[in-house]
């Protein structure tokens, strides 16, 4: 899990980075290996999201690595938030860019549902890992249906996720000192 978030993070901000020096330099060379640091970015967030669905419920069953994993989202969620704001900048230089060239509107059309998707990409690599966990306590009891729902949505929400994953921790937390004290 932390392999493929570090490979995830690194390279968006690689990317970003590439992006700003072509920007920055008109180079045409730097651009494409933003593209393709980008791909590979998708990738590992795709990745990311099949292994968590995978490997993840049979890891959740032992009950204190839920701790280390909803710690490792918080840090992780609290590392990708510059990204974020870089990518709402990214997607605002080019709005404004494209608002005054003559047929750039019709290039929006494509910058600006590629940013909001990578965010929530982004975002959905981390939250993942909420869901399972959330889905664990729900099945061992920890949390009724309500809550389990409401985290959920919590999860698939910019910024309250965020907020959301300090009240996982909590949660998983308070489930194990229960479990431990019984």
């Amino acid at each position: 899990m932390v392999g493929l978030l570090s490979f995830l993070l690194a390279s968006l901000y690689l990317m970003q980075l590439l992006l700003f020096v072509a920007a920055a330099k008109g180079s045409q060379v730097l651009l494409i290996a933003a593209m393709v640091v980008l791909v590979f970015g998708i990738a590992g967030a795709v990745a990311n999201i099949v292994y968590a669905v995978i490997r993840t419920p049979k890891l959740l069953s032992e009950r204190q690595y839920r701790k280390t994993v909803s710690l490792q989202v918080l840090v992780f969620k609290l590392l990708a938030i510059p990204f974020f704001f870089i990518n709402f900048g990214i997607a605002s230089f080019f709005t404004s860019l494209f608002i005054i060239m003559p047929g750039g509107i019709f290039i929006l059309g494509l910058v600006i549902p590629l940013c909001v998707g990578l965010a929530f990409l982004v975002m959905l690599a981390t939250s993942i890992y909420s869901i399972m966990l959330v889905g664990a306590l729900k099945a061992e009891g920890s949390i009724d249906m309500r809550k389990c729902v409401l985290y959920i949505i919590c999860q698939l929400l910019f910024v309250v996720d965020i907020i959301n994953q300090f009240f996982v921790v909590r949660l998983v937390r308070r489930s194990l000192d229960t479990s431990y004290s019984a």
